[in-house]
């Protein structure tokens, strides 16, 4: 009977196809109390994703040879305040791509980060897409292009030591008919390391969704970064121009990081939109934040950042204004990486 089952389990080993793909599981869980001012009330709540987004990851890996892989990813965004998903109608709403990469060569397909948000997010602002101060509460140009479903990459990084990265993305786009027209979204985009620790880049984006009265919308981003891994330095110019309302949209940030201990930085941050042709309609946003490491994967942290808008304008944090109207904001969180 044993020799059997032994039998048994060395055919079911030999015929069993091998594991040859590694998957990572990985992402974060980010929680904060913010405490927001608008004129006549102020509210608390507990709230996620305030140093980080709050996310779980899937990564799956094959080389095929020693110069071409195969990757696919998928991330999904968490409310662990609620433990829900942060969008309930799709499941991976932050990347769902698989990519096959030859040398220094990269096709993927599939729902993934732009390039607007790679430079924007983590290239050109010190503050990213972290805390109320960063240039995402204004600019008009960031958010809707963070995650690009249904699109097509192609990457290359080129020079000695990959100095020159360029892509081109391209998604033909038919979801969320009610807000957005059918059309394409098209984006080129080059970051150059002019020396270590100083990068410049530059994306331009031809939108034809934008929005059901201004479908065909010209983006151009260019920015740098400047990090000798104790202060750094970022600067973002953005530039909007609508083709159909002959409106333009321009939109810049500066920021400032300093690390002053090994496990403890502060960021300082200031940006500004101004929406012409409507007068007053502009608003700025500051914003101070502290980030202390109690580990490796575990960061305390705390920001105060405050918004004013023009007289035409009603931008807000988490609760909605009037034209005209000021707003602050103070968060204080936690989150550990996984």
């Amino acid at each position: 009977m044993l020799g059997a089952l032994a039998r048994g389990a060395c055919l079911y080993a030999a015929c069993a196809a091998p594991a040859l793909a590694s998957v990572t599981v990985s992402g974060a869980v980010d929680l904060y109390v913010d405490h927001t001012r608008v004129p006549g009330k102020s509210v608390t709540k507990l709230d996620s994703s305030g140093e980080t987004v709050s996310r779980l990851v899937i990564r799956a890996e094959e080389r095929i040879d020693d110069e071409t892989r195969v990757l696919t990813t998928l991330g999904a965004g968490l409310l662990p305040d609620t433990g829900e998903r942060m969008d309930p109608n799709n499941l991976f709403n932050r990347v769902a791509s698989v990519a096959i990469q030859r040398k220094n060569l990269r096709l993927s397909l599939g729902r993934q980060f732009s390039p607007h948000m790679l430079q924007m997010g983590y290239e050109f602002d010190v503050f990213g897409t972290a805390f109320w101060g960063t240039p995402y509460a204004i600019f008009q140009a960031s958010q809707r292009y963070s995650s690009i479903p249904k699109a097509v990459s192609v990457q290359g990084w080129f020079m000695p030591d990959n100095a020159l990265n360029l892509q081109l993305m391209v998604a033909k786009r038919d979801d969320n008919p009610a807000r957005f027209p059918e059309g394409e979204q098209v984006f080129l985009s080059g970051t150059y390391e002019l020396r270590k620790g100083l990068r410049v880049g530059v994306t331009a984006i031809r939108d034809q969704r934008f929005s059901l009265a201004n479908p065909d919308v010209d983006v151009l981003l260019t920015g740098f970064n400047y990090d000798n891994g104790k202060v750094r330095l970022t600067a973002a110019l953005q530039n909007l121009d609508f083709k159909q309302s002959g409106a333009r949209t321009v939109e810049y940030s500066v920021g400032m990081g300093y690390q002053f201990a090994p496990n403890s930085k502060v960021l300082l941050n200031y940006a500004k939109t101004s929406r012409k042709p409507v007068v007053g309609n502009t608003a700025t946003v500051m914003g101070v934040a502290y980030v202390y490491n109690l580990s490796r994967t575990v960061a305390a942290y705390a920001s105060v950042a405050r918004l004013k808008n023009g007289q035409a304008s009603a931008l807000s944090f988490s609760e909605a204004v009037e034209n005209g109207d000021a707003t602050s904001s103070l968060i204080v969180g936690f989150n550990q990486n996984f």
